[in-house]
């Protein structure tokens, strides 16, 4: 009986200690400034989407830096294939630091361009120029290998 006991402990201690800690993803570290016809953009969210990745978002300073995080892997992203998408930040969001540059729709709608986060490179830099009057074109797929993203 005890030994039966002893046996069934055994079997969930261990059980637990190797499902309870979790799968962690590498990530890459991501970050850049977004700007629109030169200047920086504050307090807007900088969105890599991805049907198949975690997701990883951030949002500017008032220099229009911003760092990207998943929810669940903490700082940088996933390698792999990402939507690029800026969101305005509500007024009463972001500790009352919304967007203050009007941003047009398409970038957070159909998104910016289609990005991939390389897992040989420790930190990606991927600097966003947008346009007050953006392209009417489908996004374009770029790599991470590329330091600057500039509206067409």
């Amino acid at each position: 009986m005890i030994r039966s006991s002893l046996l069934t402990l055994i079997v969930i201690a261990t059980s637990c200690s190797l499902g309870c800690g979790g799968y962690t993803l590498k990530t890459v570290n991501v970050n850049g400034v977004v700007r629109m016809e030169g200047k920086p953009v504050p307090f807007v969210e900088v969105a890599f989407e991805s049907e198949t990745h975690p997701n990883a978002f951030g949002i500017t300073d008032e220099n229009g830096y911003y760092e990207l995080g998943t929810r669940r892997y903490g700082l940088g992203a996933v390698p792999g294939t990402y939507m690029l998408k800026i969101h305005p930040v509500p007024a009463n969001a972001n500790n009352g630091k919304g967007t203050i540059t009007e941003i047009p729709e398409v970038y957070s709608r159909s998104g910016y361009k289609s990005v991939t986060i390389d897992p040989t490179q420790p930190t990606s830099v991927i600097d966003v120029d947008i346009s007050s009057n953006p392209p009417k074109s489908k996004p374009k797929s770029i790599d991470s290998a590329e330091t600057q993203i500039g509206a067409e």
